[in-house]
């Protein structure tokens, strides 16, 4: 396939994608991390079919890259307005929890790492960045899962409130790791803690410098088609400068997202319109990791996955356990919410994708391997589990009708 029907394929794939929207996929249209999506990539790619060549993969990278700065500015607008603002006791529960599993994953892909190449336990920069893009990819819960819950599953009540306001503020410890972790390539730049403090205060600093800009234009032509112009225009600037700086590409459109939607006073407006907007770009921009996923990255990727997934179980069911200690309705529930929430969803692959983009092979296709992989086992299984764990919850109530509209999260009080 040459470069030309590869980018002709992915703008079809773009505008399927603009029809099967958010409104659309209670209708049973796709699965909510977009694994499908993954996994057509992977094999059209030059790991399976080869119908996609490696050159033509690393030609259309580039264009991956500036999806992701795009999808990472949505996750920014959305940040917290799961159909309202919320508390601040919730969006620092959100940070809390994803902190089992990220060490957890963490420390699972170190160990693997020492165990199969014979080092000391973080006995090398190469393993401690590894473990980290790992760990940073994983640990935060897709916001598809509880969206879809909604949808399909009829979930109702204070505790699929809960569940779908936690899975919307938990990026943020995440991308916080990203925006230093990004530095390590960074020009000039010093190894040293500051330094990578200083790379990361300088990733979040970029987006939010451009996001007052993009505020305010916002502010003064508040109509859709000229807010959709200033994002685009706007994170297409930040994904340029955050590249050519070397800071994190994600931290960076990150901020100019949260940033855009607190400073322009129309959060709400931008979050919804942020949801129309993500699909059209999701799609190709999974299509395109996909292809880039490569099985043999590195030596014993199959048992650094392998773990990484396990701990990811594990550190979710920490996490479970302790919300379960806090809100009484899921007590009954606590083991079965562990696998529930274990689907990282598209923010998984968007962290591999740039760190493949950074590091090809090595450690940045390990990190793109060890995402997807981790994609596709959170679908199998936390829809099941999230089921089993509502219905436990009594959050189940009544599904939709049949072609209706999807019912919004419910209002709940912080």
């Amino acid at each position: 396939m040459s470069g030309l029907w590869a980018l002709l394929v992915l703008l079809a794939v773009a505008w399927l994608g603009g029809l099967v929207g958010p409104r659309n996929t209670s209708r049973g249209q796709g699965l909510a991390s977009g694994a499908e999506w993954v996994a057509l990539g992977f094999v059209v790619g030059p790991a399976v079919l080869g119908l996609v060549s490696r050159e033509i993969t690393g030609a259309l990278a580039p264009l991956a890259g500036a999806g992701v700065a795009w999808l990472a500015a949505i996750v920014g607008l959305e940040h917290g307005a799961a159909g309202r603002k919320l508390a601040p006791a919730r969006q620092l529960a959100a940070v809390l929890l994803v902190l089992p599993p990220f060490l957890l994953v963490a420390a699972a892909v170190a160990a693997t790492l020492a165990w199969r190449e014979g080092t000391a336990f973080l006995g090398g920069r190469d393993h401690l960045l590894l473990s980290l893009w790992v760990a940073a990819a994983l640990a935060a819960t897709s916001r598809s899962a509880m969206r879809w819950a909604v949808e399909r599953q009829g979930a109702r009540g204070p505790v699929a409130q809960l569940l779908g306001d936690l899975t919307f503020a938990d990026d943020l410890a995440p991308v916080i790791v990203l925006s230093a972790l990004s530095a390590h390539s960074a020009v000039g730049l010093v190894r040293e803690p500051a330094g990578l403090v200083g790379a990361g205060v300088a990733s979040l600093a970029l987006g939010a410098v451009v996001g007052l800009g993009a505020a305010l234009l916002v502010r003064l032509d508040a109509r859709d088609d000229a807010i959709a112009a200033t994002l685009l225009g706007t994170t297409l600037v930040v994904a340029g400068l955050a590249t050519w700086l070397g800071l994190s590409l994600i931290a960076s459109a990150y901020a100019l997202g949260r940033t855009t939607a607190m400073a322009s006073g129309s959060r709400e407006r931008l979050a919804s319109l942020a949801d129309r907007l993500e699909r059209p770009v999701l799609l190709p921009t999974l299509v395109v990791a996909g292809s880039l996923v490569d099985p043999l990255a590195r030596p014993g990727l199959l048992p650094i996955a392998a773990a990484a997934i396990a701990a990811l179980l594990a550190g979710k069911v920490v996490s479970s356990l302790a919300l379960a200690a806090a809100s009484p309705p899921l007590r009954r529930s606590a083991l079965a919410l562990g696998p529930a929430l274990a689907s990282p969803g598209p923010f998984a692959m968007c962290v591999g994708l740039v760190a493949s983009l950074r590091s090809p092979g090595g450690t940045g296709g390990a990190v793109l391997a060890c995402a997807a992989a981790a994609v596709v086992a959170g679908e199998l299984l936390s829809p099941t589990a999230l089921r089993r764990a509502l219905g436990r919850a009594g959050a189940l109530e009544a599904r939709p009708p049949a072609g209706g509209a999807p019912a919004a999260l419910p209002e709940a009080g912080p």
